[in-house]
């Protein structure tokens, strides 16, 4: 399946924890964070991507500044399943204000019934109180066929107390190794760096499994033959990549037309 996320609090979670198994299968807009674009980009990946199940994910700032695309996925007859998780408030904004000292000032509104309003757009709605009712109620929705809306009630309190805390624990191991740094700089490096030290960490693992596997060979042949397989999964995995990527894009040059 796709998942389209919009921008907020929840997208940061997402990109560095939902695991992905097929390219263009996390859609998210990470540069610029227009918010907003989570159910436009549902609706294109549906049209382009029919045969996949498709999931836009949104806060309800962001939802609601696109929102009437709701009556575009009902139109097109669409198959479409929405997570609006609503904080009543613009949350990312709210940790970033607390984040910088500034007093919490102007980020809290009132949400509509979103249940009912996805049904005056001609969609289904469901509303769910605990997590556990969640993968039900998602199941339900993608089975089920046409536009459906799922409301999260959710509480963002505990987010930035984990996020913060991840980033203070790296800034730490951070200092120790850059000490001449001040804390500004080691901030900035530590914000763009966190992902692909993570990225290395799973590598690393990686790495020690394969030295792991090779040190248990006592002979060069051994070992030749073992890089060998290595290098024969590895050459196969990318040849079944490139075949899927060749039959995604003649799927795609045929859904419009070339």
């Amino acid at each position: 399946g796709i998942i389209a996320l919009d921008n907020g609090m929840y997208k940061i979670w997402f990109a560095r924890n939902y695991r992905a198994h097929r390219p263009n299968t996390v859609l998210l807009d990470n540069a610029l964070a227009t918010m907003g674009a989570g159910l436009p980009v549902a609706i294109a990946a549906k049209l382009i991507r029919p045969e996949q199940q498709v999931v836009a994910i949104c806060g309800d700032g962001g939802f609601l500044m696109n929102s009437q695309e709701m009556e575009t996925a009902v139109r097109l007859g669409l198959n479409l399943a929405v997570v609006v998780l609503r904080d009543d408030a613009y949350g990312m904004i709210k940790w970033k204000q607390e984040g910088m000292g500034f007093d919490d000032f102007g980020l809290d509104f009132g949400n509509p019934d979103f249940v009912r309003y996805a049904e005056a757009f001609g969609a289904k709605g469901v509303r769910v109180s605990e997590p556990g009712q969640l993968r039900d109620a998602l199941r339900s929705c993608l089975d089920g066929g046409g536009v459906h809306l799922i409301e999260v009630p959710i509480n963002y309190g505990e987010h930035g107390k984990a996020f913060d805390q991840e980033i203070l624990d790296y800034l730490e191991r951070l200092a120790e190794v850059y000490p001449t740094k001040s804390a500004s700089e080691l901030v900035r490096y530590a914000l763009h760096r966190l992902v692909e030290y993570e990225k290395r960490e799973e590598k690393a693992k990686l790495l020690e499994q394969e030295v792991a596997r090779f040190e248990g060979l006592k002979t060069e042949p051994e070992i030749c033959q073992a890089v060998r397989e290595s290098l024969e999964k590895e050459v196969e995995k990318l040849r079944k990549e490139v075949q899927y990527l060749k039959q995604q894009l003649r799927k795609d040059r045929k859904s419009v037309g070339w």
